[in-house]
């Protein structure tokens, strides 16, 4: 009637108490007890309530980490081994002084940092200047597939503005600021300051700012980055002079979260000399944006550039979709001129765990699989399964069709004396076929091929083929 009997022996109790040799059947019948065996009042109680039957446990709900999906799909999509410049400036968080330090006394790294400036300046001045293409041999391959791991890069150079952020953001880091980025650098950051602006030859005017904001670690800068001269330098005399014209101006936001989450802003002036040896600026903005949508990463880059104050010459836009059922598989969506007629995307996917490419949708069932993205991304052109020509400005050109020929007006009889007969007028000429004809204008490309997209159609609306 009191509930189970059963024997605890050798129970050690809050308040140095002890439970030794007795029964909690017994403890039910021995009531309000206080002293039961200097027990804690509220433990003995507890336990006599259970034997008999009468307590009530409330439990409170743990709530779900939200962070759990992140740190799913971040461990199955290996972001830990993916490129990406941005961990260059996230490692700041993290890394170790004596290791920082280590590493910038290395023989050849202040060659990397003075190389990764000048070709970093030099693909700004390509694109803003330069023919408008894609340059990924891939796509333009008979290939299928490659193998390759996970690039969020965009373009290979990007991987330089990883290290000039790394320098710059070291550079302007006080003994103030550098604790709220990583409280191991708080006493060496004036060394590490010294030795990149003498050893490495870099000159960086501006600032930096630190700020955290829950488990957002948000940082913001405007520099301007040159490269000084330096004695022993191996280097020719036009790249002497474009180190002395060439500077880049970076205004720049990094909002980092845990498991790779955050976004990265970046508006990136560089002046430089024209042909003339006039001097022009050209401005690239970068825009980078990694979230989740329920447990799918989707990571987006938009990058353009182009002289400043004038329209963009290059813009491109990636898109990378998790699928939310085969996890290890990416959608990746690769457009140049997004938004503009002459767009043109092209599909592939990535397969984490083949550490392959394969252009077009690959690695699902069969028709009708083309996968689980939220939000769906657009369709490559008839470029996906071929790899394209090399997309250009020009639109596609449209032929215009001719106006119908008006068929002359029958010739009026002479008066009739005796009236002739009168003369038959010529039957109307047969207007050249127009807009009512259901064939095909289509535009040849470069290469002598036909694209099968017609003139009414942009290349977002060519269906993938698979």
């Amino acid at each position: 009637m009191y509930g189970p009997s059963f024997a605890v022996t050798g129970l050690d109790m809050p308040g140095n108490g002890r439970l030794a040799k007795n029964t909690l059947s017994e403890g039910c019948i021995m009531g309000q007890n206080v002293n039961m065996i200097k027990a804690s009042a509220v433990a003995a109680t507890m336990l006599m309530n259970a034997a008999c039957g009468g307590i009530t446990v409330k439990v409170e709900k743990k709530q779900k980490d939200v962070n759990l999906a992140q740190a799913k799909s971040a461990q199955e999509l290996n972001l830990a081994n993916s490129q990406d410049f941005l961990k260059q400036l996230d490692s700041l968080k993290t890394v170790a002084a004596d290791m920082l330090i280590k590493e910038l006394a290395k023989k050849d790294y202040r060659s990397e940092v003075r190389e990764s400036i000048r070709k970093y300046r030099k693909l700004l001045i390509e694109k803003g200047t330069g023919p408008v293409k894609i340059d990924d041999s891939f796509y333009m391959s008979q290939d299928q597939c490659r193998k390759t791991g996970l690039s969020f890069n965009m373009e290979d150079a990007n991987s330089l503005l990883g290290m000039i952020l790394k320098t710059a953001v070291l550079a302007k880091l006080t003994e103030l600021k550098a604790p709220k980025l990583n409280p191991a650098l708080g006493k060496q950051i004036e060394a590490i300051t010294q030795a990149i602006l003498l050893d490495l030859g870099v000159k960086v005017d501006g600032d930096v700012d630190i700020e955290t904001i829950g488990d957002t670690t948000k940082t913001t800068g405007a520099v301007a980055i040159s490269l000084l001269p330096i004695s022993g330098e191996n280097v020719d005399e036009a790249t002497k002079a474009a180190d002395a014209a060439e500077v880049i101006d970076l205004k720049f936001t990094r909002s980092l979260q845990k498991n790779f989450i955050g976004t990265f802003e970046a508006v990136i002036d560089v002046t430089h000399l024209k042909a003339d040896s006039s001097k022009e600026i050209l401005e690239a903005k970068l825009a980078i944006d990694r979230h989740m949508v329920a447990e799918q990463m989707v990571h987006t880059v938009n990058f353009n550039v182009g002289v400043k104050d004038q329209m963009a010459l290059y813009a491109r836009k990636m898109m990378f979709e998790q699928d939310t059922a085969k996890r290890h598989l990416i959608k990746v969506t690769d457009t140049l001129n997004p938004g503009l007629a002459n767009e043109t995307s092209i599909v592939s996917t990535i397969d984490v765990k083949e550490g392959t490419q394969c252009k077009g949708l690959k690695g699902y069932d069969g028709v009708g699989d083309e996968g689980n993205f939220l939000p769906p991304g657009k369709t490559g052109g008839d470029n996906t399964d071929k790899g394209g020509s090399e997309p250009t400005n020009t639109p596609p050109k449209v032929t215009e069709t001719p106006a119908p020929t008006t068929p002359p007006a029958p010739t009026t009889p002479p008066a009739p004396t005796t009236p002739p007969a009168p003369t038959t007028p010529p039957a109307p000429t047969t207007p050249p076929k127009g807009g009512d004809d259901d064939s095909e204008t289509k535009t040849p490309t470069t290469d002598g091929k036909t694209p099968g997209q017609t003139p009414s159609q942009s290349p977002s609306q060519t269906p993938v083929q698979k």
